[in-house]
């Protein structure tokens, strides 16, 4: 009967051998996994998934397109996450995410890096949308013109009693101001359109997400802030709308729709961000968002639609 022979290999060589052998599975599974994430951003194995993220201000919207594209496109899965302009763009860049939903366009950080990274970002304006100025229901105040606005919001003005259409002259009445973080579309917004682009004041407290400045407002008699008019809407009677001139000469309509108005000076337009190298399914989607059909959605939350 034949016997086996013991190896006759040195030790070392077989340790070395066994070493090379499990490095050799590791580069495998490393290149498998590799594989899988790009699939994941490039609309998924078989061309039907993909994952949006970005603006606060978009959330519900983008939820409505989400769910009437999958009803009209029963293969298709698309994911949504929270977040807000800021961290959508970077993911979108970053190749973790198909489609950033954005209210505002790239700085000029966030176009180098896509830059830098072979990223080639195609933007579609997908709506419009104005940004609602708020303030208690105890709140006296029926209007603010953008010289209000941007005395608040840089720190010279502090006080209700120091606008001109406050009511109440000899009452002391400090302003709450609310802002939004950093990375928020709406807060950039308002810090261009009415700090011309400064920073704001040291007595801003940045808030985190819309639903915290609506609470923040309600919950304050003098605070002061800023959200989506669609957003504004959703709160109803927590809060109140100011209306915003461009001045003290401006016809002064304290009505809500005014904010709605195309001569309403905190307007803006919302967009869709993805690489213009993306699968078929988000060209699909985005082009969708925009068309006639989706803009059903734009109007029914309160959005401005193109057309």
């Amino acid at each position: 009967m034949t016997r086996l022979q013991p190896c006759s290999i040195p030790a070392r060589n077989c340790v070395g051998a066994f070493l090379a052998l499990a490095a050799l599975f590791f580069l495998v599974g490393c290149a498998n996994s590799s594989k899988s994430s790009t699939a994941a951003v490039s609309n998924g194995p078989s061309g039907n998934q993909l994952t949006v993220q970005g603006s606060d201000t978009m959330a519900k919207l983008v939820q409505a397109w989400t769910l009437d594209y999958m009803k009209a496109h029963g293969q298709a899965q698309i994911n949504v996450r929270s977040g807000d302009t800021g961290s959508g763009i970077r993911a979108l860049i970053d190749r973790q995410i198909n489609v950033a939903a954005a209210s505002r366009e790239l700085t000029e950080a966030e176009s180098m890096l896509s830059h830098d990274k072979g990223v080639r970002l195609m933007r579609t304006m997908v709506a419009r949308d104005a940004v609602a100025v708020i303030v208690s229901t105890a709140n006296p105040i029926a209007s603010l013109t953008l010289p209000d606005l941007k005395g608040i919001y840089a720190g010279t003005i502090t006080n209700w009693n120091q606008i001109k259409g406050y009511p109440a002259k000899k009452v002391d009445a400090p302003i709450m101001v609310l802002g939004r973080e950093i990375s928020s579309g709406t807060g950039e917004f308002l810090r261009e359109e009415v700090l011309n682009g400064q920073e704001y004041g040291a007595n801003v407290k940045l808030l985190t997400s819309t639903s915290e400045v609506v609470d923040t407002v309600e919950n304050n008699a003098g605070a002061i802030g800023f959200v989506g008019i669609s957003q504004a809407e959703s709160a109803g009677k927590k809060v109140k709308v100011v209306a915003v001139r461009l001045n003290a000469q401006a016809n002064d309509d304290a009505k809500e729709d005014t904010v709605t108005g195309s001569d309403y000076p905190l307007s803006r337009p919302l967009y869709m961000y993805c690489d213009a190298n993306g699968g078929e399914l988000t060209k699909s989607f985005v082009e969708y968002c925009k068309s006639a059909q989706g803009q059903v959605a734009v109007k029914k939350l309160g959005f401005l639609p193109l057309y």
